[in-house]
């Protein structure tokens, strides 16, 4: 309180005390003394006033027509004296320290009623932000509709899809492309006509397995067992397992003859050596056809 008290009487002390030389105090007591009336009145009457208002309480009439009469005062006060040591910036500045005793005095009230509020958004605030979301949700519609195009198929691409279909049915009846071009057969060449390879089939070879006669275990030794010293465990040796011979690959002899008799015949009926897809279209596998072709060679 103390402080905006003495903000509002320096803001215009000065002038108050020149204009009271001015008007016939010419002690310089006499000119302090009229100058604290003034602005003492005056910051009390500010002061009590925003106190009401603070407290959200009643004003009455004769303290807002004592403010406004002081308030006028002290504002030709201070615009006079202004104006006569600067005529151009004189008024102004007396006008702006009417408005910073109004701004205290608001400023005061504020403090004591509003100032712990929370912040709410004025009408005007609140429509930016609303036609703000309006845009951006069109623009987010315009984002899916943009990817719901993308997902169908290009325009451009159904067009050239459509025209090189039509190019190559007039192809397979025989006409051509181009109007000024002689027509051709119809139908497929024979390269798209043939019927495609199958597809090579291995076959699993069946294996027979030849097992040697076991021989016959010599028998371990017996090895006479030392006596076992206090204080030491001496473990028995174990006599080692005879050891399993691994099974022999035998080939399939009966596949490999059907395989080369097949072909000898096609060798025959050729008068060359076949290769190796010849030779599985005579249905051999691609193991046998590869087998029976080095065979020939080796002849």
């Amino acid at each position: 309180m103390l402080g905006f008290a003495a903000i509002i009487i320096g803001l215009s002390f000065g002038q108050t005390k020149e204009f009271a030389a001015k008007v016939g105090a010419t002690n310089i007591f006499h000119q302090i003394g009229f100058a604290c009336a003034i602005e003492i009145l005056f910051a009390f009457t500010l002061l009590t006033r925003a106190d009401q208002k603070a407290q959200r309480k009643n004003v009455p009439l004769f303290l807002n027509v004592a403010y406004i009469g002081l308030l006028a005062a002290i504002t030709f006060i201070n615009m006079s004296v202004l104006y006569e040591m600067n005529p151009i910036a004189g008024p102004f500045l007396g006008a702006l320290i009417t408005g910073t005793m109004i701004y205290v005095e608001s400023l005061f009230v504020w403090l004591n009623t509003d100032a712990d509020k929370p912040s709410r958004k004025t009408p005007r605030q609140l429509m930016k932000a609303a036609k703000k979301e309006i845009a951006e949700e069109r623009i987010i519609q315009l984002i899916e509709y943009l990817k719901y195009e993308a997902r169908k198929p290009d325009l451009d691409l159904i067009r050239r899809a459509r025209r090189d279909e039509r190019r190559r049915k007039r192809v397979e009846r025989g006409g051509s492309i181009f109007p000024w071009m002689k027509s051709e057969d119809e139908g497929l060449p024979e390269y798209f006509r043939r019927e495609p390879e199958p597809a090579p089939t291995i076959e699993a070879e069946p294996m027979e397995i030849v097992r040697e006669p076991e021989e016959e275990t010599a028998e371990a030794a017996v090895v006479p067992m030392p006596m076992r010293q206090i204080g030491f465990h001496m473990e028995q040796p174990q006599p080692k397992p005879a050891s399993t011979p691994a099974p022999r690959f035998q080939p399939n002899m009966k596949a490999r003859a059907e395989a080369m008799k097949k072909a000898r015949a096609l060798m025959e009926e050729l008068g060359r050596i076949p290769t190796k897809g010849e030779l599985m279209q005579q249905g051999l596998s691609e193991y046998y056809a590869k087998w029976a072709k080095g065979e020939l060679k080796k002849q």
